[in-house]
C-alpha cells in the first residue's frame, strides 16, 4: 500500500499501520490543524503479490486505487477576544421579554464558529 496526494508530503501527516495480514489502518503522523489544511485528497494503492507473465502458470498483479477525501474538523484551540475590555448597556423598565439589552462581538480566530 502507498500513500500519495498532490500538494502534501503525506509520509509527514499519514502513515499505514498494518493490523493483521491483509488489513491496515490509515493513522495521522503528525498534529493536524485545521487553520493550516482544512482538508487532505489521501490516494491509498493496493496491489496483491502476484506478478510474472500470463500463460507461464504465473497470473498477473492486480492493483486497486481509491481516494479518500480526510476533512480536518476545527477545535476551539483559540482564547476568546473582545473588543473592549467593558461593556455597558441600558434598558427601558417593562421592557417584553426576549428585549436585545446589548450585543457584543467576538471576533473569531480560528474558521468554524464556536
Amino acid at each position: 500500500m502507498t500513500l500519495n496526494d498532490q500538494g502534501h508530503d503525506l509520509d509527514a501527516v499519514f502513515t499505514l499501520q498494518q493490523k493483521y495480514a491483509t488489513e491496515f489502518q490509515l493513522v495521522t503522523a503528525a498534529m493536524l490543524d485545521r487553520e493550516r489544511t482544512a482538508h487532505y485528497s489521501v490516494k491509498i494503492r493496493c496491489q496483491d503479490g502476484g506478478g510474472g507473465a500470463r500463460g507461464r502458470g504465473q497470473r498477473a498483479s492486480r492493483v486497486t486505487e481509491k481516494t479518500l477525501l480526510v476533512h480536518v474538523t476545527d477545535v476551539n484551540d483559540n482564547a476568546p477576544t473582545f473588543s473592549k475590555q467593558t461593556y455597558h448597556g441600558s434598558i427601558v423598565e417593562n421592557s417584553f421579554v426576549g428585549a436585545s439589552v446589548l450585543q457584543v462581538h467576538r471576533p473569531n480566530m480560528g474558521i468554524d464558529v464556536h
